[in-house]
């Protein structure tokens, strides 16, 4: 009993530490959203990013329903594998947006979020996911030629 109060205590200092360190810088929210992705749940990790703006809780039925797209879809695409980085715009110090591939053994599905930084923390403003990358690899000038 007592060990699993330690493993229960060390788990939840690293969460919570992780959460600190996720204000730091817009990447290091992200890569937090990821350990949640990956070790924990699609679910646990959608919560955590939306958490970090208060004005996006009441938006639980849009929250909800990209859960739902993803628990969908995963499924169908093979074992996780991680992910990348795949565009990055800023502008200024305070906005930034940023897409990643998440990688499956089938085929990756990207994943894209706006983040805002209002003051001294980052928030979610936007959380959109598709499974076309070559759509948006089209686009990119220089990039498939």
């Amino acid at each position: 009993m007592r060990k699993l109060f330690i493993i229960w205590i060390t788990v939840f200092f690293i969460f919570s530490f992780n959460r600190l360190k996720a204000q730091s810088s817009p990447e290091s929210l992200i890569d937090t959203f990821f350990v949640y992705y990956k070790d924990i749940s699609i679910d646990k990790a959608i919560n955590f990013v939306f958490a970090t703006n208060k004005y996006m809780q009441q938006s639980k039925e849009v929250i909800d329903n990209i859960k739902l797209r993803l628990n969908r879809a995963t499924p169908l695409l093979g074992p996780y594998c991680g992910y990348d980085l795949f565009i990055k715009r800023q502008a200024g110090q305070s906005y930034v947006f940023l897409s990643y591939l998440i990688k499956y053994e089938r085929q990756p599905i990207q994943i894209s979020f706006t983040l805002y930084k209002p003051m001294d923390k980052w928030q979610i403003q936007n959380l959109r996911f598709d499974d076309k990358v070559n759509d948006e690899l089209e686009k990119l000038p220089n990039l498939m030629k």
